[in-house]
């Protein structure tokens, strides 16, 4: 074997480990990328600035900005120089703040505000694309977000009705109260003082407006209240999307089920509601011994407990903590204000409103930034 040979071939071997190296650095960085886009990020506030972090509590995007709202579809409205803008995950400024107020995206279309009387604090409302492109210029007195391709929205600020995406009234403006489309039906009161009922994407009234108050349906539910025409009492229940009940009204308040449990609360002989948790078959699965509860997310459940007695010189003390699905409390009640979990991390409050201080804990309670 000659020199050249020798040489050539360590030249075809360093070139090859080069190569190897220069295209795993690449998928390194597509793979650094594309973990950045799928993680969630939390907006925190640090010396007046806002910025981001993970769920680890690492800051992801140094606060720069003079307020921040969380992450939506990838993008987040952040206000710099006294305007609203968006930026994606890396903290790339996409759409310039240039607006005097904008929202989350939806169904990637995102609200935009102006200010048509200072004094009246009244304002108008378009929408936006996810590149900034203006689709439709404010005229609105209210909106609401997309929901399943339709927005409820008010012209006039009285009646409202349901926009597509054309931003055509393709349910005219009739309701005096209204909620967004989930599961294909959207709960709506026709006059202030009246019952609510359920429409259809047509705008067609498929369940009667009948209940005293409504929500949302989730998991094939939605909670009503109806009035006792017997005693003059309210109770709450749960009807499917035939409007019938499946779960007899009965309770002094209800939450909406969440993976497979709903949150009832059940009055004692003074008239005072306890919080516990049913199954969809109206069964007791968590006993109601909570003064109040939220829905169950990633397993948990935040619940309000009295952490210290009322006496003839001061109010009972309670506290938020959260429970499993079994009951046992995972995290003690120590906060005084409370979020559901997301990808592993809540943002809880600690002191008297507006003072308190926030800040954001793991699933084992541990605070993974602040409070601040």
């Amino acid at each position: 074997m000659t020199y050249k040979t020798v040489f050539r071939s360590k030249f075809l071997v360093v070139a090859l480990i080069l190569l190897i190296l220069l295209t795993s650095c690449k998928e390194k960085e597509s793979t650094e990328i594309k973990d950045i886009e799928n993680l969630t990020l939390y907006s925190v506030r640090r010396w007046s600035k806002y910025g981001y972090i993970d769920n680890k509590g690492n800051i992801i995007i140094k606060p720069q900005f003079d307020f921040a709202l969380d992450f939506s579809e990838g993008l987040a409205a952040v206000k710099k120089d006294n305007k609203m803008g968006y930026i994606n995950k890396k903290g790339e400024i996409v759409i310039e703040p240039k607006f005097e107020w904008t929202g989350a995206f939806k169904e990637g279309i995102a609200p935009i505000d102006i200010t048509i009387d200072p004094y009246m604090r009244s304002t108008l409302t378009g929408f936006i694309d996810r590149e900034g492109n203006v689709l439709k210029e404010p005229t609105y007195k209210y909106t609401s977000v997309f929901h399943e391709g339709l927005c409820s929205v008010s012209t006039s600020g009285g009646k409202y009705g349901y926009i597509d995406k054309n931003f055509d009234m393709v349910i005219p403006e009739q309701f005096s109260s209204t909620m967004n489309f989930k599961e294909g039906l959207a709960a709506v009161k026709y006059e202030e003082g009246g019952n609510w009922g359920y429409i259809d994407k047509t705008g067609e009234l498929v369940i009667k407006d009948k209940f005293v108050a409504a929500g949302y349906f989730n998991e094939g539910l939605a909670p009503v209240q109806v009035k006792d025409t017997s005693t003059g009492g309210y109770h709450w229940g749960y009807i499917n999307k035939e409007g019938e009940f499946v779960i007899k009204p009965k309770y002094g308040g209800a939450v909406y089920f969440s993976e497979g449990l709903g949150g009832v609360g059940v009055r004692d002989d003074k008239g005072y509601c306890k919080y516990g948790f049913i199954d969809k078959e109206g069964k007791t699965v968590i006993e109601p011994i909570y003064k109040d509860v939220t829905c169950f997310q990633e397993g948990l459940a935040a619940v309000l407990v009295e952490t210290r007695e009322g006496t003839v010189f001061s109010e009972a003390e309670y506290k938020w903590g959260y429970i499993n699905k079994s009951g046992e409390m995972v995290i003690e009640p120590k906060f005084d204000d409370v979020r559901e979990f997301i990808d592993g991390v809540a943002i809880v409050r600690v002191g008297e409103q507006p003072w308190w201080k926030e800040g954001y804990i793991d699933k084992t309670g541990k605070f993974i930034w602040g409070p601040k």
